[in-house]
């Protein structure tokens, strides 16, 4: 473990809590800043406010928003600890341990002066903590410390400027540094506006007396006039939009039944400005979305012979997006199948121009420049009367506070995805804390919304991807209850679309070999397709996407790295590659925005030789695009991974027909149920899973659980 060589006197209190890996240089540093600005207005800060002060800049760092000073001294642990989930695999090496920590100058055993290292759960359980009966009251009393009483909140009316540049704020018990506490309060009070508003059912009176119904139709009239349709032919808009939703569900369910769920999330959506549309994959999240989309654009037309014969403009007030490149291209791919999959129920003009909706990651829908921060914010709003949003599990507090800012009060917010996936690996489990599920939310059967937005949030639970005996539906839901038996059960049984192999174990032998000789075939596939002058471009893009291997590391026998040698090696002993980095057929994931080559991080692509001459310069990377595959030049890119194997953090957002999950040996701290989760629903059509069973079980047993308040602010809207 690497040790700062220099503490500041000022909080040399906290040497010992960095010797046992509870704090790093970042806490000391802002700490110590904390501590000077304090001392330059003549006022001391005790022990007890330093500690609690590193921990408040700690917590962040481990995707937590707050810290209980109440419970942090039993649950704390080094700064090798994984259950927040806001580390990726990218900072653990083959052992879980953290990035870095073996170019410290320590070897495993001794320290730098030859005395042993002591156990750091030793060293844990040695730390002196505040007394939990003080510690609080020492804290409130502090000058660095601005003490919030549920309902004090609301305004900022009474706030001097001093108070204001108080670094902490200590709220029900919660300490928080000021930024996460105005970022979690402002998002708070944005849903609570945004889904406070009664449904057009209730046909609740406003205070001037004029009905929600006609408010929603005036609403509607007054865009319609906009984009240059009559205020006539939309007088009665509100009820349309929901027969043509219903009339689009029934169409599609042929003579099959419609799904309840989907519809009255559908109808949530034409109702309500706010909605979640929350449930796993193969729950139709897609589906409901575009379906609320036509039936409320399909609304919009005009009459015949009414001279209009275009919805662009209506189409144009509408905003996809996603967190990541890659997430945004799905969910483009999938609008527009959704879409197609209506038929010849929705009239060809509206599918026409709901096919060209096109998702942006979020970054790029509030305009970010770096160093300059968002072009859309309050003061310059977005422009859209709809903005969807999807993956939302994977948004962080802060990035979900810049875009409810960005969105005018008066536009609807759908917010669409899984709660159970991974969460952002930035402070914050927004989507969890909505749903009621965040803060290590415990059994799934007991969860529910908070109360002040219960009427907002629509969950989908049936499953349309898989058949109901699908080994990868049981599993998956296995997983989400933290049901560990359940799931080695599965794993031992019979279901042709599950495959397990223990590494441990002599008689998975050949179910492993099975394993890398599937991914082997895959990359065979795909470099034959990308070479020679007649290149099948949309056959290796395919082929790419049917097997793919998810690891929980990077490095490591079980790692991405390993994967992704193992098939390069086979390629070479096979004459398919040389020595090169390029190579036809080559997968290429972007690893970082690239605004100017328009590929995003997550973006993955087939290396296509131009001619039959190995040079790096004699390539071009294909990816697939719902519009028409896009070309980039090889030397173009810059910040790209070869992917035959990816990571578990960067496979969100994306499916593939057959999955190889690897996980390495216990004890390793990135085993969660959140990842294996993630890993598991990426697959469609066959999953092999190849850990031991210490592992999947330490992995479904360890939930993350991130401390927030955000959950509380929504059950009591005074909070």
């Amino acid at each position: 473990m690497k040790i700062p060589r220099f503490i500041p006197a000022e909080v040399s209190e906290l040497e010992p809590f960095v010797t046992a890996g509870v704090f790093g240089s970042t806490e000391v540093q802002a700490v110590t800043t904390f501590v000077r600005a304090a001392a330059s207005q003549g006022d001391a800060v005790s022990r007890d406010v330093i500690i609690a002060a590193a921990l408040a800049v700690r917590a962040p760092m481990h995707g937590h928003v707050c810290v209980d000073l109440r419970t942090i001294a039993s649950t704390v642990v080094g700064n090798q600890d994984f259950s927040s989930g806001a580390l990726t695999d990218d900072e653990v090496d083959s052992t879980g341990a953290l990035a870095g920590e073996e170019d410290s100058g320590l070897d495993q055993d001794k320290d730098s002066t030859g005395d042993p290292v002591l156990d750091q759960q030793q060293l844990l359980d040695n730390l002196k903590w505040p007394d939990a009966k003080t510690w609080l009251q020492a804290v409130t009393r502090s000058s660095l410390v601005r003490v919030v009483t549920s309902g004090d909140s609301a305004s900022d009316s009474s706030i001097d400027l001093a108070t204001q540049l108080q670094p902490l704020v200590i709220e029900d018990g919660r300490l928080y540094l000021t930024r996460f506490w105005s970022l979690e309060r402002y998002v708070a009070a944005d849903l609570l506006h945004r889904s406070q508003a009664a449904t057009v059912e209730q046909e609740e009176q406003t205070s001037d007396g004029v009905s929600l119904r006609d408010r929603v139709i005036a609403m509607m009239q007054l865009l319609m006039s906009s984009i240059g349709h009559s205020a006539d032919s939309v007088s009665l808009l509100a009820p349309s939009a929901e027969d043509e939703v219903e009339r689009l569900f029934i169409a599609a369910a042929g003579s099959g039944p419609v799904d309840k769920d989907q519809l009255e999330a559908s109808l949530a959506g034409v109702h309500r400005n706010f909605v979640v549309i929350s449930g796993g994959p193969g729950t139709g999240k897609t589906t409901t979305v575009a379906t609320f989309l036509a039936g409320l654009v399909s609304s919009m037309q005009p009459p015949a012979g009414s001279g209009s014969n275009s919805t662009n403009q209506a189409t144009q007030r509408i905003a996809l997006a996603a967190p990541t490149g890659k997430a945004a291209a799905r969910m483009t791919e999938a609008i527009r199948k959704a879409i197609n999959n209506l038929g010849d129920a929705l009239d060809s003009e509206v599918a026409r121009e709901l096919g060209e909706l096109e998702a942006s990651t979020i970054h790029r829908l509030l305009g970010a420049s770096p160093g300059t921060g968002f072009r859309h914010n309050p003061s310059n709003p977005l422009p859209h009367d709809i903005v969807i949003v999807d993956e939302v599990s994977m948004v962080s507090l802060s990035l979900m506070a810049h875009l409810l800012a960005a969105i005018r009060p008066d536009a609807k917010v759908v917010l669409v995805g899984d709660p159970y996936q991974l969460a952002s690996i930035e402070a914050g489990a927004v989507l969890g804390d909505i749903v009621g599920i965040g803060s290590g939310g415990g059994a799934v059967a007991g969860t529910a919304p908070p109360a002040a937005i219960a009427e907002s949030i629509r969950v989908l639970t049936t499953v349309h991807r898989q058949g109901e005996d699908s080994g990868i539906l049981k599993l998956a839901e296995c997983i989400r209850q933290g049901d560990a038996d359940g799931a080695i059960e599965i794993l031992k049984g019979a279901h042709e679309d599950v495959i397990w192999v223990d590494p441990t174990n002599p008689d998975h032998k050949g179910e492993k070999i099975q394993a890398e000789q599937d991914l082997k075939d895959a990359a065979t596939k795909v470099v034959t397709a990308a070479q020679g002058e007649n290149a099948e471009i949309e056959e290796a893009l395919k082929e790419i996407l049917s097997v793919k291997v998810l690891s929980a590391l990077r490095r490591g026998p079980t790692g991405v790295d390993h994967w992704n040698q193992l098939v390069e090696n086979y390629l070479r002993t096979e004459e398919l590659k040389g020595y090169s980095d390029w190579y036809a057929g080559r997968p290429v994931m972007v690893t970082k925005n690239d605004y100017l080559n328009k590929v995003f991080n997550g973006d993955v692509g087939v290396a296509i030789a131009k001619e039959d001459l190995n040079r790096d310069d004699r390539f071009q990377v294909w990816f697939e695009r719902a519009e028409g595959n896009q070309m980039v030049e090889a030397t173009r890119l810059d910040q790209i991974a070869t992917q035959w194997a990816m990571s578990i953090h960067k496979s969100q957002g994306s499916e593939f027909d057959h999955v190889v999950v690897s996980m390495p040996p216990p004890p390793s701290r990135i085993l969660t149920r959140e990842l294996l989760y993630t890993a598991v629903t990426r697959a469609k059509k066959k999953l092999t899973i190849v850990a031991t069973e210490e592992s999947i079980t330490e992995a479904i047993k360890r939930e993350v659980a991130r401390s927030s308040g955000l959950a509380a602010r929504l059950e009591n809207p005074s909070s």
